[in-house]
């Protein structure tokens, strides 16, 4: 069968469709046509079929992981959700705590020899001082709307210790812009009456 000059097949390679469906059922290949090639589309079928039940089941388990996952890193609106996450974290993981508070501001280098220390200081008061049951507000200190010092007491078996976090905003994102700790609490007492 000749080829036309622009590449593609003449008009006379084309069967007609009656001939087309002799050759099948007159051939030794009409069992391959009649019975593989069905079963072939049809598993192209059930493959279409089961990627779309797969990318239904992906957006599903999507917008589920969206709305189960905390927004650590989006909800930095204000300082007290940087903080909640701070001690949720704190409970079970020191060190992580403190990466994810130190996270938010891009200015401070993770590996800084500061943040070092107050992790190893942390890792030597934890081992001295027993069980760690929480945090307890102290004061809030504020010099404008954007900049506040937060002390806490974070209570121990032994005693307790005091937290000073100072929350900075320059722009509309709050950021750490100072931590400390100590294990004098007697400036903390403030007078009842």
């Amino acid at each position: 069968m000749p080829l036309s000059t622009c590449g593609a097949l003449s008009t006379s390679t084309i069967l007609p469709l009656q001939e087309t469906d002799n050759f099948r059922q007159n051939s030794e290949y009409g069992t391959f046509f009649d019975k593989i090639l069905p079963a072939v589309f049809s598993f192209h079928i059930f493959e279409r079929n089961l990627t779309s039940v797969f990318m239904k089941n992906f957006i599903i388990i999507l917008a589920i992981s969206f709305s189960v996952i905390p927004q650590t890193s989006f909800s930095q609106n204000n300082p007290e959700d940087i903080l909640d996450v701070f001690f949720d974290t704190f409970k079970t993981d020191m060190n992580k705590a403190i990466d994810y508070l130190f996270s938010t501001n891009e200015l401070i280098a993770p590996n800084q020899e500061g943040i070092k220390s107050i992790k190893e200081r942390l890792e030597v008061s934890r081992k001295l001082l027993g069980n760690y049951y929480g945090q307890e507000l102290i004061s809030l200190e504020k010099a404008g709307d954007s900049y506040l010092r937060y002390t806490y007491m974070l209570r121990y078996d032994r005693q307790p210790v005091k937290i000073i976090i100072v929350m900075y905003r320059p722009d509309t994102k709050w950021k750490v812009q100072n931590l400390n700790f100590e294990d004098k609490m007697d400036d903390s007492f403030s007078l009842i009456e």
